[in-house]
């Protein structure tokens, strides 16, 4: 109890108002009515054990990202394009990650640098892919017009689930094979190493999809090729090498190949004693009396002339010999070790898709085939994917048609995704509604199939996922949805959107970018990655500010790179946003143009030519910024944490543009990892110093570090009553590290935000106590870095270094620091406090306010 009063019998006594602890974010109520404990807002937040702080950080692992250069000279770049990311554990119990990037597929292993796994001749990396794990193989689905890609070892490269014809060197008995179907091709000319084809008929191609050419007389026009398609009856490809005879003669076909055969069980590797031509078709002689009859299907291999190779029917003439039909009039007779095998087509070999998963021993690969189709052409993948394929139990690359089963109920969505609930029962997200599978298990014959929610669905492949034991979806408009399972083990839609106390939020999330959010659930925290307000995000920064006394006119130069001065090249076609800084002097020239104020501009070296920053002359270092604008893309990142049972708040930052969630084994322990639209992939929540790790190609080793910047804003403090409220005092517990943090008071009229402390900097060497305290010496020498009471126990490298000892540890303890500050007359219904810090650690330990009762004469706030 105090010594004296602190109120006489006539004054007003205070009202002590606050929160001890926080534990999340509520955007949706009004400040003023929010619960004990819960924020207004939170920007780069998480509440642990009552107090809120900034997140942290995340950092650029070295076996995940690309490095140029080998040895001490190594720098850390961009992937380009990433496509997609999984996860593989090999028969010996070794984790792998795989990322599929514009440059090839890589595989990942902490402690190792990213190897290149081969891919099949002719195909490229050009869309969007996801991994599953099959048994002991890894699958690539590329969806629903790209043949699906197969890892049966570490090491082996990936190939085609169905291999090409021309691939196979031998077959065996009951081997699946693609061949087909093939389009005829008008003409077909070289031009500066690309060849442009023209089919006789839409070829139903389309960019990016890897096409077989076969029957030009010139065989540098024949192979596997990744196209361009120009026109429905033309496409492009890039040859290299010499120079073709152009225009292309022969009988040209083409083909994306996707009608697949089955080999006989029997009648595999006949030998031929004479294969000739005198015509269109093509005559076999066999050694012995070969048992065919009349309408049979072969495939020939190994004759020399490769028009001899192909799949047809044939035509017996005796018991010794029988025709078939080739294209052109290759050499006659054949040579070579020529056989025959007796072939089928089938219907089991599973499709193309984009997202499956492996559940009961079955890969589940929704498909937009339409099942039983005579062909697997173009033409039968072009309905909605309404399919969901079931592979056999343990075989990957077969199905049962009467096993294939349409997701359908009247509505016009296309599946999304499938996630398993359980080893029974699976989910089936459609666009439009959500679907429940239960019985999936060895055999489909009991699987029995409702609808759980049917007016909404998911947004988009990659925004749903498991929770514990819930599972989450985004649905678009609506936000983040729930399925729980009732007491009676059912699965069921919660219509209150999850994503409800971050409505404020929600409401400023680009939707028409929805395809491009991604959801995540890792450490007992869920991940939702979106587009907000412009839905643009800046990368790492373009300017070296270590140059120091530069020649006359003080130029950093980018374009054309020379000498000491030159930097990492900007990248044609791309965007880039140039922001003053504190020189006024500075200056920024685009090609023959010079801009003083804020310019975005696209980077086009044949028209720009070059690009300089013009420093004042009494400069030693460029102070404003140079940063690649990543647009229409997602720019935050919203957490809720399960622990808690509360929203975080919004993640931000520079390069934190998210393409792709996925997990990676680092340190002994899953990880959340996030694949950046600049082409790093980021390991997030890193515990150690309040900084971001991104790509800067100025930077030592390609990477800088960029402060976090962190952002509460309470909840606002006013009278039981709703009466008028003038705060007098305030109360802050800080802990700090490295932090320059601000305080203001906020009533709710309209702009009376007032500052309370702006851009406070506890000293790292000044003891609070006794006054008289020589300063601490930041070379530790006298190893008393713990002695008690110093404002913030950071520790900046001294250039005369550091002795470690006395406590001192990477990160350090952060410092209890309490403000107390007089408010003067800031008066209203309830009044909050907005914390801000923009470098180090900071977090808000508990917050009070002495209020008083007030007056308030009628009419508008004043």
């Amino acid at each position: 109890m105090s010594r004296f009063r602190q109120y006489g019998p006539h004054d007003e006594q205070a009202q002590l108002v606050g929160d001890p602890a926080f534990s999340g974010v509520n955007t949706r109520q009004p400040r003023e009515s929010l619960p004990p404990g819960i924020l207004a807002n939170a920007t780069n937040n998480r509440c642990r054990r009552g107090v809120a702080g900034t997140r942290d950080g995340r950092i650029l692992p070295g076996h995940l990202n690309r490095l140029v250069n080998a040895g001490p000279d190594g720098r850390f770049a961009g992937w380009g394009t990433i496509y997609g990311t999984g996860r593989f554990a090999d028969p010996n119990g070794t984790e792998w990650t795989f990322l599929a990037t514009s440059s090839g597929v890589y595989r990942c292993h902490e402690g190792e640098e990213p190897v290149l796994e081969t891919l099949p001749t002719g195909v490229v990396i050009t869309d969007t892919v996801t991994f599953t794990q099959a048994f002991s193989t890894l699958l690539m689905h590329r969806g629903r017009y790209h043949n699906t890609l197969v890892l049966a070892a570490v090491g082996n490269g990936f190939v085609d689930q169905h291999p090409h014809r021309d691939d196979i060197t031998a077959f065996t008995a009951s081997q699946k094979f693609a061949w087909g179907p093939w389009f005829a091709v008008s003409s077909a000319f070289y031009l500066n190493g690309t060849v442009t084809i023209t089919t006789s008929a839409s070829h139903g191609f389309i960019t990016g999809q890897s096409i077989r050419v076969r029957g030009a007389t010139v065989s540098g026009y024949n192979g596997r090729w990744t196209v361009t398609v120009t026109k429905s009856t033309e496409f492009t490809y890039v040859t290299g090498g010499t120079a073709l005879t152009t225009p292309a003669t022969g009988t040209i076909n083409v083909s994306s190949m996707e009608d697949i055969y089955l080999t006989d069980a029997t009648v595999v590797e006949k030998s031929v004693f004479l294969l000739t031509h005198g015509g269109t078709p093509a005559q076999i002689t066999t050694p012995t009396v070969h048992g065919r009859s009349t309408g049979e299907l072969i495939v020939v291999r190994g004759a020399n002339q490769e028009d001899y190779n192909t799949v047809s029917s044939i035509t017996v003439i005796d018991t010794l010999t029988f025709n078939y039909a080739v294209d052109n009039s290759p050499t006659n007779p054949a040579t070579g070790t020529i056989t025959y095998t007796k072939v089928a087509r089938t219907y089991t070999a599973m499709p193309n898709g984009l997202n499956g998963i492996y559940a009961s021993g079955r890969v589940c690969l929704p498909t937009s085939y339409v099942p039983g189709s005579s062909s697997t052409t173009a033409g039968s993948y072009a309905n909605k994917r309404d399919y969901l394929a079931p592979s056999d139990i343990l075989d990957a690359a077969t199905f049962s048609l009467s096993n294939e089963f349409r997701i359908n109920q009247g509505d016009s969505g296309d599946i999304m995704a499938v996630v398993p609930a359980d080893e029974q029962r699976v989910v089936v997200f459609k666009s439009t509604s959500v679907f429940v599978l239960n019985g999936v298990s060895a055999s489909l014959l009991g699987i029995v199939g409702r609808t759980s929610i049917p007016h909404y669905g998911c947004a988009n492949p990659y925004a749903a996922t498991r929770a514990g034991k819930d599972l989450v979806f985004v649905s678009t408009g609506r936000g983040v949805v729930s399925m729980n399972q009732t007491a009676a083990g059912e699965l069921q839609g919660v219509d209150l959107p999850m994503s409800d106390p971050m409505l404020a939020v929600v409401d400023r999330i680009d939707w028409t970018l929805a395809a491009k959010q991604r959801l995540a659930y890792a450490d007992n925290r869920l991940y939702w990655a979106v587009a907000l307000d412009g839905a643009e995000c800046l990368g790492g920064e373009r300017i070296n500010r270590t140059y120091v006394n530069l020649p006359s006119p003080y130029t950093i130069a980018y374009l054309p790179l020379t000498g000491s001065q030159a930097d990492a090249a900007l990248e044609s076609g791309a965007t880039y946003r140039w922001t003053p800084g504190s020189d006024p002097g500075e200056s920024i020239i685009i090609g023959a143009t010079e801009y003083t104020s804020e310019v975005t501009f696209t980077w086009i070296p044949l028209f720009q030519v070059t690009i300089k920053i013009v420093l004042s002359a009494v400069s030693i270092a460029a102070t404003s910024s140079l940063r690649q604008v990543f647009q229409r893309s997602n720019n935050a990142v919203l957490v809720f944490d399960y622990l808690n049972g509360q929203w975080q708040g919004v993640d931000t930052g520079p390069a934190l543009s998210v393409t792709w969630f996925d997990q990676a084994r680092y340190a002994g322990r899953d990880r959340l990892i996030a694949c950046l639209a600049d082409g790093s992939i980021a390991l997030m929540e890193e515990p150690g110093d309040a900084e971001d790790q991104v790509l800067s190609p100025v930077a030592s080793q390609g990477r800088a570090w960029e402060p976090i910047a962190w952002e509460v804003e309470t909840r606002r403090y006013g009278a039981p009553d709703g009466g008028w409220q003038r705060a007098q005092r305030m109360s802050a517990a800080l802990g700090t590290l490295g932090s320059r943090h601000s305080i203001h008071a906020s009533p709710e009229g309209v702009n009376e935000e007032r500052v309370v402390v702006e851009d406070v900097e506890p000293s790292s060497t000044r003891y609070r106590k006794p006054a008289w305290a020589t300063p601490w010496d930041a070379t530790n020498t006298a190893l008393d870095y713990d002695t008690a009471f110093r404002e913030d126990y950071s520790w900046p490298l001294a250039a005369a270094g550091v002795v470690m000892g006395g406590g001192l540890a990477v990160g350090g303890p952060r410092q209890e620091t309490l403000l107390q500050h007089r408010l003067g007359n800031i008066g209203g219904r309830a009044i909050g406090y907005r914390i801000s810090n923009t470098r180090g650690w900071c977090e808000l330990r508990a917050l009070t306010a002495e209020q008083v009762a007030g007056t308030r004469r009628e009419g508008t706030k004043a």
